[in-house]
């Protein structure tokens, strides 16, 4: 009786080490599933320009990879495309400051987010002016994500927001008069600025994603800082996510 009831957890024992072994395997796979690519840092500096900004390899589609990293440097030179001429990276430009850095606010198989911060200030202007913009990007297609795709923009979507911001501006009572300017739009005008928010060619407003939250920034005024974010976390909003790939 002994001996089998020996056998019998031998058996139990071996069992259960292969259930360990194939959650660890797994979780493993998993983990260098996720770290299919590297993100690098390249700097640019000439005259008084000095801008940084990330570079993805690893990818297996060259192609994809290559547009991705188009959109990161592109977007790190907005300020200066919208001085007015593409700008050239050989040629420079003159009568111009500017500093922008990065973050990278969140990463997964689907997804990467960036920030961009910085100031520009641009010659006989009265005031350098603080710079936030950001970029989503689908990293199976290699194309950029705007808040519109991510996000069903509809009433009830404005509606969270509205209380977002409503707390955002309780917490800072000294520029209530500048933002709540905000609150004043009507819904129409709310889903508006979210469906061009993230527009490349010139938006007032850009989205983000971090592990937990969906953030968005608004343009203000320069006595405010230029720029305010708020946040909303991704839990609440999860009815209105077109793509729940974005967060995965």
């Amino acid at each position: 009786m002994r001996k089998k009831r020996l056998k019998v957890f031998i058996v139990i024992l071996f069992f259960l080490a292969l259930f360990y072994v194939g959650i660890h395997m797994t979780s493993r796979t998993r983990f260098q599933a996720n770290n299919t690519y590297n993100i690098s840092s390249l700097t640019y500096t000439k005259n008084d320009v000095n801008v940084s900004y990330p570079n993805i390899s690893g990818l297996k589609d060259a192609e994809i990879q290559q547009r991705i990293n188009d959109l990161l440097k592109k977007e790190a030179f907005r300020e200066l495309d919208l001085q007015g001429e593409p700008f050239i990276e050989e040629n420079g430009v003159e009568d111009i400051k500017l500093f922008i850095e990065y973050q990278i606010l969140n990463q997964n198989n689907n997804c990467l987010s960036v920030k961009y911060t910085g100031d520009v200030f641009v010659k006989d202007s009265a005031y350098s002016r603080s710079i936030l913009t950001t970029i989503n990007i689908d990293l199976n297609k290699g194309t950029r994500l705007q808040l519109r795709d991510m996000i069903n923009v509809d009433y009830g979507f404005v509606k969270e927001i509205r209380e977002v911001l409503r707390l955002f501006i309780n917490k800072n009572p000294d520029l209530e008069i500048v933002y709540k300017e905000k609150l004043e739009y009507d819904d129409d005008d709310f889903i508006n600025v979210f469906r061009q928010a993230d527009n490349e060619l010139g938006s007032d407003c850009f989205s983000y994603l971090t592990e937990d939250y969906l953030g968005i920034s608004f343009a203000t005024a320069h006595t405010a800082g230029d720029h305010f974010e708020i946040e909303i976390e991704i839990k609440d909003i999860l009815k209105y996510l077109k793509n729940k790939k974005v967060i995965e």
